[in-house]
């Protein structure tokens, strides 16, 4: 499965970031391809971190004008974003 993670970078040290630092490489160990979109934590162009495609944020705060983008172009099967739920409406 290609699980895309939308959450602060895993280098972040805020509760998001460590989050993701803690999930996204046991999910991969697991077999699957992961991939994060790291609405904070990087500015530009895509990297990668840990053998994960980091994907970067463009305009809006919390990445909601680019994720889309970002899942199809990972061909995600899955998304699993961490924020608050307030700032995807």
């Amino acid at each position: 499965m290609r699980i895309l993670i939308s959450s602060n970078a895993p280098w972040i040290a805020s509760g998001y970031g460590r989050m993701c630092k803690e999930i996204a490489p046991r999910i991969q160990a697991l077999g699957h391809d992961v991939a994060i979109f790291a609405y904070c934590g990087i500015a530009h162009g895509m990297m990668m971190y840990n053998g994960m495609l980091i994907y970067p944020p463009r305009a809006d705060l919390y990445g909601n004008d680019v994720v889309l983008d970002h899942y199809r172009h990972f061909n995600a099967d899955l998304l699993i974003s961490f924020a608050d739920i307030w700032v995807n409406q």
